[in-house]
């Protein structure tokens, strides 16, 4: 084997490793991505269940809802938590997508 072979065999080693650091740091960079969107599930389905509580507890017979009712501020505050229900059910479906697309990503580059 001559000097120019051990040399193009050197720079074919060489891109090799590099591609392979490459992909490395892809896969690295994408389990982190993984791992904030699963917190972000995990998040916005701790929101979401705080939120449907409030509202159950705006619905339940008590006396602070019973004055509320009588002051109309009770429509209007379980308006403003179907919203926040609403809005965070987007939230929880959006971060459950891009969760799966992580996954999938990830499985594509393995």
């Amino acid at each position: 084997m001559g000097w120019q072979q051990l040399q193009q065999q050197a720079e074919q080693y060489h891109i090799q490793l590099l591609e392979a650091e490459k992909l490395s740091k892809k896969i690295e960079s994408l389990e982190l991505q993984i791992q904030h969107a699963d917190q972000n599930v995990g998040q916005h389905e701790r929101d979401l269940q705080n939120t449907r509580q409030q509202l159950n507890k705006l619905e339940e017979f008590s006396f602070v809802n019973l004055f509320r009712g009588w002051s109309g501020k009770k429509d209007e505050l379980i308006e403003q938590n179907m919203d926040s229900v609403a809005i965070t059910e987007l939230k929880l479906v959006e971060a459950q997508l891009m969760f799966k697309d992580l996954q999938e990503d990830r499985i594509k580059l393995v």
